[in-house]
Formats: C-alpha cells, structure tokens, sequence
C-alpha cells in the first residue's frame, strides 16, 4: 500500500497517509481505500486533550473523511488515528484515471495547537477498456479463412469486428465474444485490377452492453490467389487463301497460320499483351497471321495472355502440317532419235526422257498432280513455243516421250518443267545439230557437225590442235613460252604468252611469271595488254592507242573480296540520270530531292539502270517498306510509264520467268544483330548463271536508323550468295537485327 508523509508544525509528530485501490473492470470504477495517522517520531509525547483532534482527506475539494473536535492521546501511545475510509471514483473513457490526496490534521490542547498537512497525486492502474485484435495469420489469400482474436478484459464485453479494403468496407460480424473466422470475399480481388495484393484495415469495437467502450484495429494483407488468372482461347485457320482453296490443309513451306485470341481479365483485371509464339517466332496481338510454316507434322501454336496483374493464361494448340517439298527433277535429257524413240545423231525427233516428282498432299484424297512441260526454240529465235503439256495421273513420272519437228541442221534450246499445284521445277537443256562428218555449201564450210551460223565462213564443231600456230589475218594466236628471261613487253605479237619479267622490260612486276594475254586490233594495230600474277590473283592492265603503251594499272589485289558496285545517287530527274546513264548496269540510290519516281516517293530507296544502247534502257526501283519493284522502260525515244511486275516480293520468297527467258528471283532474309555475313540461298538455282543480285536493307521509318547502313554481296553463285550488312560509319557489322530484301537477275 502506498504511504506518504510529512512532519508537522511540531517536529516529533509526522502526519501520514495510506491508501489503495481495487478495480471494477465492468462498471470502469475504482474503490480508493485511505487511512490518515499522526505517528510520535521522536521524544516524549505530551499532548493530549478529550476535543482537540480536528483532520480531513480530499480529493480536490470534494472531502472524502473528516472529524471536527474529536479526543486524542500521545501521551501515553505513539500513533494517532486522524480519518480512513473508502471511495468509489469512475475512471475516464479510456481507462486512465489521476486523483489529488490531501489530508490535513490539527490537534489542541492547553499547551497550543500543531499541525500538518501532506498531499500526492495517485495515479490508478488503468482499467482494460477496448480490446485490441490479433490475427491467426498476417497475409491470406482472398477466399482463405483467418482467425481474429479479440481477447477482452470482461466478460461482459463484446465486439463488433470491421473491414475496409481499397475503398470497400462492410461488417465481418457482431457480438463476437473472444474470437471470430473471417472469410475474406474472393470479390474483393476487383477492388485492385493492377495488383496482386494490398492491405485490409480490420476494426475491433468494443462493447459493455450498448455503449461502445473503445476502438482498436489491426491490418491483414489480402492475395488475390494464383489460380485467379485472365481466360483466353484461340482460333487457328488457313492464313493463305491459295493453300485454303487447293488443300484444305497446312501445308509446310506454303501455309500461314492466322491465329484469332479472345482473351478477357478476372475481378476487374484488363488484358495488357496477348503473345501467340509459333516456330520460335512471337506474334503480338489479339488477331495474328504467321510466317510461313516452315516445319512439318505436329507444329505447336501457344498463345499467353497477360492481365494488369501481371497474371497470365496460356492456351496450346497442335497444328498438323502436311509436309512438302518444290517439285523435283531427278534427271531430264533430251536426244535425237528416231520416230519409234531409237536413238538416232541424225533424227529429226526428240527423246524427252524425266525423272521427277512431287509431294503427297492427301487430306481425304490426293490433292497434288504431277504435270509435265516442254518448251523449245531454235537457237536463233527469241520466244519459245510449248510442245509437251501433259498431267500425269500420278505424283512421279519416270519415262519419255518422243516429239517430232527437229531438223538436224538446227541447234535446238529447250526448258523443261515439272509443275505442282504449288510450284515448278525448271532444267534448261539444248540440243544439238545432228551428227556428221562435213557439212559445207558455196560459201560455207562445218567441219564435225552441222553449221549453226548463218552466212559464209568456216566452223569448227571440236576441238581444233594446230601444231604450229594459229594465224588469224596473218597475225599468230598462240600460246608460247619462249619469251622468258629477256625481251620487251612491247614487242609480243602473240594473243597468249606465259613470260617471266626478271630482265624484261615493261613486265607489271620484275621477277614474276605472268601469264600476258594480248589483243591487237586487226586494222588500227591498236593493243590491249592483260598479265595475270602466276601464283597469286592479282591482274594488271594497259592499252597502247597511238603507239605509245600506257603505265600498267592493277586491276585486283591478292585475296581480295569484291563486295558489291557502289551505287550513284540520283539528284533532280531520274529519267534524264537515265538517259545520260552509261551503257551497261549502274547501281542507283534514290534521294529526296529525285523527281519523277513512282508513287510511294522515298520509300523506293535503291534499285539499277539496264542500258542496252543509247535509244533502249530499263530503270527498276524497290521499295523497302513493301518490297514492291517499280519498272519503267525507254524504247522508241519514249519512257513508257511506271509498271508494277512483283509486288511485295519481301512477304515471300518466289520467282518467276519472262517471255525472253530471264529469271527473276525475289524474297526477304533475316540478318541477325552483330554478324559478319549471312548466307542467301536463292529459291530456285539458277540454271545457268546468275547475273546479279541488288539487296535492300529493311532498316525501319526515320532516317537517322537506316541511313548509315549498307548491304552488299559476294561469292556469288547460280543457287546463292553471301551478305555483308555493316555500318558505312565505322565499317561494323550491324548492332540490330534487320531483314533483308533482294532480287535476284539470271537465266
């Protein structure tokens, strides 16, 4: 019990004051229990009287005991009790409460009167008033139970548990004793479409009866579970109407596959990509076509979406793909036989003998054919006529048919085909004169065949070995070794000469054998000189037009790689550059300030000039952004206007051939980022030689991204090439991934 004191006007009597307190947690109150006393603390005592005690205790000013003219004696005891008692005090609202404790004591006797008074702040122990909660867990997911405790300090308490969540609230439950399991609703999740989680703000109300007695809260964090994800769901079709209309199946090499997503968010979440990979190849968006298909059998389609949560569906679809192959020719000839198909060197018959094939495409029944071609001509006409058009019942053919109208004085071109329902294969053949001894008229005379030139003159149809030289207008074509260590450059009459230079004069290089190729024009003795480096590559040349011979001029260094024709770039008329253009072919790049080009403007970026003569040129553009090639020709002192003859070559690789005979190829390749060179394998091999090829990088819409980037090509062959892409500022290869145009010029 708590004592305090203090010595009175009479310092051998202290005044003291005792008191305690026990608590009603129900009603919020306090019973104070008090006692005041005078204690004798040294001496002898001598005071005493039957009326002279007088003493209060206060709280404040409100008395809480008093006695007035009360007997009293120590004298003949130490200890005086003055006034005790007890008082019941309300706490405040919240538990706490403070009180002021004063007691006073006077006592009068004969000898006079003493004193005291002794006062303390008594800071009660507060009574347990608002329950604070607690929880079974502090992070659930929505649709999980959680146990809030609510431990009261009576039993006569109840609570009224609460929620507010992301501008959601509602009641949990009422009169809960010391416990409740909640439930949060699953459907809070569309209180936070872009989140996965947030916080729950739980309120605890305490209750004695009907009055509230005191609030308290705790906070839960609420998951949206992970089984809460968007729904998605595709539809997969034929992106190709030609594959649609003649298969009714994907087909490999041929099909795109259009592929339609439907995809929707849960409890309020939006869809924020949908990404459909086919092949490795990602194709963003609700509604997507693919690149060709490029694999067969089973070719898995996986469309995701994802939701402003961040949480993703997945759909998977397997996609049968027909496999297919271009047609094939395994082998074609054709020979001069008799009409019964009896090999003959003379006949006026052809053997059309092939081997070939194509792709089985059955989807319910065979959907493909195998159809056969013959097209031929002299070889001094210019168009070709059809002779062999046949659909064979089956997918491979391995016979020959025999054609008549071949005369055996004639040379005969032929191309050969072999078609699908897709595509064609093409082998190019010739046929010779048939075979005999001598032929010979008036002015003409062929030795070991039939002649194939008009007019008068002597042909040779083999080999011809002449012991001691050629002269052609009594001037010698040979080959000859004899000019080595010594002699004049200057004096070598022979078309061919292997030469060392060590004590020659005018050799390219002392010191080296050359093989000296010399021409010399037959009426104006006018020479050309080229000397190729017997053991490395490197080629001179040098002319002499008025006797004098000019300085040699190196042509090629060892080892090195010719990557491409730099192009001109066209300011002001691209019609008049092209009138003035050489003879020849010359690489063009297009500019903003060329006029008189196609619509579509800067787009077409680069493209060549044809010029055959001066009254008969071709100009052909492309454009970068769509792969369309733009041809404008000048025949008959007239341009004739912009024509459009493949269209959006870089959605595909093609090609396809000309009335004249020229194949032209055309398509896109994929360039990855930071690579030395790529290689391009055209579509179809050139049968006999590829001409030239022209690539168009595809860099994107500003300038600044693609204007310090070049393509050019090497190692060229008839089924393909290599490309170089690299920065024109520091000769690199690309930093970024890009796509390659090119066309492809041949026969």
């Amino acid at each position: 019990m708590p004592i305090v004191s203090k010595l009175m006007s009479d310092s051998r009597y202290r005044l003291y004051l005792e008191y305690s307190s026990t608590q009603n947690v129900t009603a919020n109150t306090s019973t104070i229990t008090y006692n005041c006393y005078v204690r004798l603390v040294s001496g002898k005592g001598r005071w005493n009287y039957d009326d002279g005690k007088t003493g209060s205790v206060k709280s404040g000013s409100e008395t809480w005991g008093s006695v007035t003219n009360q007997p009293f004696d120590l004298d003949s005891k130490t200890t005086e009790p003055v006034v005790s008692g007890t008082k019941i005090v309300t706490h405040n609202a919240d538990g706490a409460l403070s009180v002021l404790l004063t007691a006073a004591c006077s006592l009068t006797n004969v000898l006079g009167t003493i004193s005291g008074t002794v006062s303390t702040t008594y800071e009660l122990p507060t009574i347990p008033r608002a329950t604070t909660p607690t929880l079974s867990d502090e992070s659930v997911d929505m649709g999980q139970s959680v146990t809030i405790s609510t431990p009261r300090a009576s039993d006569s308490f109840t609570h009224k548990l609460k929620y507010a969540f992301e501008g959601a609230s509602g009641t949990i439950a009422e009169n809960v004793a010391t416990s409740h399991v909640w439930t949060p609703p699953l459907s809070l999740a569309s209180r936070i479409p872009s989140k996965a989680s947030s916080a729950c703000v739980i309120t605890c109300e305490t209750y004695n009866g009907a009055n509230l007695i005191g609030t308290k809260t705790v906070q839960l964090t609420l998951n949206v579970p992970a089984s809460v994800v968007p729904t998605v769901a595709h539809v997969i079709s034929e992106g190709v109407a030609d594959v649609a209309s003649k298969v009714g199946a994907y087909v490999q090499s041929k099909s795109r596959l259009k592929v339609e997503t439907t995809a929707q968010g849960v409890y309020g979440s939006s869809i924020s990509t949908i990404m459909t990979n086919v092949e490795n190849a990602n194709y963003s968006g609700n509604d997507v076509t693919t690149g060709i298909i490029m694999g067969s059998g089973n070719v898995l389609v996986k469309t995701t979406a994802t939701d402003s949560r961040g949480r993703s569906a997945v759909v998977q679809t397997t996609v049968p793909i027909l496999p297919y192959a271009p047609p094939k020719i395994n082998s074609a000839s054709l020979q001069r036989c008799a009409p019964d198909g009896t090999l003959d060197p003379l006949g006026t018959h052809l053997k059309f003998a092939l081997k070939a094939s194509v792709s089985s495409l059955i989807v319910g029944t065979e959907k493909n054919s195998l159809r056969r071609k013959l097209s031929t001509k002299k070889s001094t006409d210019y168009s070709y006529t059809e002779k062999v058009n046949s659909l064979e019942s089956g997918l491979t053919y391995d016979s020959y048919q025999v054609i008549s109208g071949y005369e055996a004085e004639y040379v005969f071109d032929a191309l050969m085909y072999v078609e699908d329902i897709f595509g064609i294969a093409l082998a190019v053949g010739k046929v010779p004169t048939g075979k005999i001894t001598m032929h010979w008229g008036d002015d003409f005379i062929a030795v070991g065949g039939f002649r194939e030139h008009e007019g008068s003159g002597f042909e040779a149809k083999k080999p011809a070995f002449f012991d001691d030289g050629l002269y052609v207008k009594r001037r010698k074509v040979a080959y000859s070794t004899d000019f080595d260590m010594s002699g004049n450059c200057n004096d070598i009459e022979d078309e061919w000469r292997l030469a060392r230079g060590t004590t020659a004069l005018n050799f390219p290089e002392d010191s080296q054998y050359f093989y000296i190729h010399t021409v010399i024009h037959s009426s104006t003795a006018r020479k050309k000189q080229v000397a190729y480096k017997y053991l490395s590559e490197e080629i001179y040349t040098r002319g002499s037009y008025d006797g004098t011979w000019r300085p040699w001029v190196k042509l090629s260094e060892d080892g090195h790689a010719h990557t491409g024709i730099a192009s001109t770039s066209v300011a002001g008329d691209i019609l008049t550059f092209a009138n003035n253009a050489p003879i020849g072919f010359t690489p063009i790049a297009i500019n903003p300030n060329t006029t008189n080009i196609p619509p579509g403007g800067y787009n077409y970026s680069s493209g060549f000039i044809s010029k055959r003569a001066s009254n008969t040129a071709h100009i052909y553009l492309f454009n970068y952004a769509t792969g369309t090639i733009a041809v404008n020709t000048f025949f008959g002192s007239a341009w004739h206007g912009w024509r459009y003859d493949m269209a959006s070559y870089g959605a595909d690789s093609g090609y396809e051939k000309t009335s004249q005979g020229t194949i032209i190829q055309a398509g896109k390749l994929s360039y990855p980022a930071s690579t030395s060179e790529v290689n391009l394998v055209f579509p179809l091999a050139f049968p006999n030689a590829c001409i030239a090829v022209v690539v168009t990088p595809n860099h994107g819409s500003t300038t600044p991204t693609w204007a310090s980037i070049s393509a050019t090509v090497s190692a060229l062959t008839k089924s393909g090439c290599k490309v170089q892409m690299r920065s024109t500022d520091n000769n690199q290869p690309s930093s970024v991934g890009r796509t390659v145009n090119y066309i492809a010029f041949g026969y």
